[in-house]
């Protein structure tokens, strides 16, 4: 059973400890997929966006 969640933590596509220097993307909710085929643009597939960005973002009504 320890061997199925050890694949199942090696293969999460979410990462689990967000860095202090960054906020998790809300376009695609931490993940990097935009959809199926595409990365997403916001984060450019990362997953994380860094807080001076995120701040631009809501500063300019982005968000």
């Amino acid at each position: 059973m320890n061997f199925l969640k050890y694949i199942v933590k090696l293969f999460s596509i979410i990462q689990k400890e967000i860095p202090v220097t960054h906020n998790k993307c809300h376009v695609c909710d931490g993940t990097g997929a935009y959809d199926i085929y595409t990365d997403c643009l916001t984060c450019n597939g990362k997953g994380l966006i860094s807080k001076m960005e995120y701040n631009r973002m809501i500063e300019e009504g982005e968000i």
